[in-house]
């Protein structure tokens, strides 16, 4: 037979041994709900979208850089971020060949730590950013985006410019 508990002795609050014991568990912890809050306000993901995957050497290929909440929906403040060129699927190394970073409209480019290879950018109100990425010879690159809050990366889907 299982036992029954209520909620601040209310009978319309049952709830099971096992629920019981979770609030038990939870009880004993000195986490507060604000801090609990404030760690899934910080629980946010990166979504890189392409235009292309191939295209030829001096072409552009648009980038869209959507933060997301805990839940996956998209954010309602701007986000600062780091971005780099990288020429592994893994984010680990830094592309040594030129491309070219632009701002392609919803957000912007705050500046560049290496000229065409990585620097700063801030979404809009919406999170969202959009860079334009151009190569002048034949490469593979990956653009990477460096989660703010916890410096995880989040690495595009290769992108190939044909000699």
């Amino acid at each position: 037979m299982s036992s029954k508990y209520w909620v601040a002795n209310n009978p319309n609050s049952e709830i099971n041994d096992a629920k019981a014991q979770k609030l038990a568990e939870l009880s004993a912890t000195s986490v507060t709900l604000a801090e609990l809050n404030a760690l899934d306000a910080d629980s946010t993901s990166v979504a890189i979208g392409l235009s292309a995957t191939s295209v030829a050497n001096g072409a552009t290929i648009a980038t869209t850089v959507q933060f997301k909440d805990a839940a996956g929906a998209n954010l309602a403040y701007p986000v600062a971020f780091d971005y780099y060129i990288s020429s592994d699927a893994a984010g680990l190394l830094a592309d040594a060949a030129i491309t070219t970073i632009a701002d392609g409209g919803a957000g912007s480019l705050i500046g560049p730590y290496t000229a065409h290879q990585s620097g700063k950018a801030v979404t809009n109100a919406a999170g969202l950013c959009d860079l334009d990425l151009t190569e002048a010879g034949a490469d593979v690159i990956y653009l990477v985006i460096v989660s703010p809050s916890d410096g995880r990366l989040t690495v595009s889907g290769s992108m190939t410019f044909a000699a």
